[in-house]
């Protein structure tokens, strides 16, 4: 359309051009004139002169008319071409706003979208406009954009990995310590060690936060307090140990104790049990001779203790049976002798000893020489149950206590103690057989 108004204006000039110049007049032969009328020729010329003026001012209002006209298509072009042009620039400018919202919304992409909107606004054509391509700017920045963000995000997922990391271990380092600062054997810390750096290892070398929490170390360490148990069990003197469970003791066999520790699964139960050796104490009871189950019990028999409401000692063994508490004094006759030069004297002498009292005070560990005490009770008992096996004597009623020394585990003291104050008479020994 350009091309077409500015060929128009070009021929309208031409015009303008052949307008101006005087008409040539057709060539005629000249007529020789009579030299007499050399005036007629200078009016002649003066009309030719007027004519000319006259043909140039119509060809100057023409060519004015036509530059007027030209000039307002001119304008008129040169408006709408701008008029298109900011138009647009308009919706270029609309389009770069909408296409980079999204990353200007994330503080990205500033910098390339300041860029192309300088292009577009000093852009001096629709050409020029076109050219600048607004969607392959918004993909390289999109791209790069992404490849920021997937690079921010293996960063934060490495740093809480290794926070997660850290963690893990820390939780294994605190459930190993205890087990490292037991007493065991080499072999059980060796296994207490190799866990440990296995769980170590296996965490460092996690590749996910989800491998790392899925390292549970609490069955491993359940396992090696069961294999610590087992070991100081095995450690213990004799074929019993004391498992204590918050306090409350219990005695088993080695065995029994290996296989209830095993069962326990939990670790804040296991962590509840304490494993000792059995320690053994001397007790003296006075037993009426038809609570002695098992007729006359010798040294060394394994018994067990109760009452009407149970069972209150499981294993002990008897030390000593002594004689009748009730025989009331023991009357003893010794002999004596002096010697004076070649002259030897004797003499016999009789005593008293009031039994019961003798024995309530060796009970109570109140007598200066307990062993002394023991070791002639002892002679004096053993003849005396010796002599009721062999004849078979039963003229002692029932109801006569015999002193009994016993040897039980410290931890059925208590109970037994409490059974003499307060159920004596229901207090009874019997041989464990087997």
């Amino acid at each position: 359309m350009a091309e077409d108004i500015e060929s128009k204006i070009r021929r309208l000039r031409e015009l303008g051009k052949t307008a101006t110049e005087p008409e040539t007049p057709p060539t005629a032969k000249p007529k020789p004139e009579p030299r007499a009328r050399l005036p007629r020729r200078g009016i002649g010329s003066l009309r030719e002169r007027e004519r000319m003026r006259r043909i140039i001012i119509g060809a100057s209002i023409i060519i004015a008319l036509v530059l007027i006209a030209s000039f307002g298509v001119y304008t008129w072009y040169s408006n709408k071409k701008a008029s298109e042009l900011e138009n647009a620039r308009q919706e270029k400018l609309k389009l770069l706003d909408q296409t980079f919202k999204p990353l200007l919304d994330k503080g990205y992409g500033r910098e390339t979208y300041s860029q192309l909107r300088t292009e577009i606004l000093q852009a001096k054509s629709k050409e020029e406009l076109n050219r600048i391509d607004i969607n392959a700017a918004y993909s390289q920045v999109l791209q790069k954009y992404e490849a920021d963000l997937e690079r921010q995000k293996q960063l934060e997922f490495e740093r809480e990995l290794n926070r997660t990391k850290e963690k893990k271990i820390q939780e294994i380092n605190t459930l190993f310590q205890p087990l490292l600062e037991q007493s065991v054997s080499t072999p059980v810390r060796g296994k207490i060690l190799d866990a440990k750096n296995s769980l170590v290892n296996q965490v460092e070398n996690a590749k996910s936060i989800e491998d790392v929490n899925g390292t549970n170390p609490i069955p491993i360490v359940v396992s090696l307090w069961q294999e610590v148990y087992k070991d100081r069990i095995n450690s213990m003197p004799g074929s019993y140990v004391i498992l204590e469970y918050n306090g409350t003791p219990m005695m088993l066999t080695k065995t029994e104790a290996k296989g209830y520790i095993t069962s326990v699964m939990d670790l804040n139960e296991l962590l509840k049990y304490r494993v000792r050796k059995v320690e053994f104490v001397r007790l003296a009871l006075l037993v009426p001779k038809e609570r002695l189950v098992g007729g006359f019990l010798k040294n060394g028999d394994k018994v067990r203790i109760y009452t009407e409401e149970g069972t209150i000692a499981d294993m002990g063994y008897i030390e000593d049976i002594l004689i009748p508490a009730t025989a009331g004094v023991i009357n003893l006759n010794e002999n004596m002798q002096s010697v004076s030069g070649n002259v030897s004297n004797s003499s016999q002498y009789y005593y008293s000893v009031d039994l019961v009292q003798l024995l309530r005070a060796l009970a109570a560990n109140k007598t200066n020489n307990p062993d002394e005490l023991m070791a002639a009770l002892k002679d004096y008992g053993i003849k005396l149950t010796s002599l009721e096996k062999e004849t078979q004597l039963m003229n002692i009623p029932y109801g006569v206590p015999y002193l009994v020394i016993v040897k039980v585990p410290d931890i059925y003291v208590p109970k037994i103690l409490y059974a003499t104050q307060r159920q004596y008479n229901s207090l009874t020994i019997v041989e464990v057989v087997g």
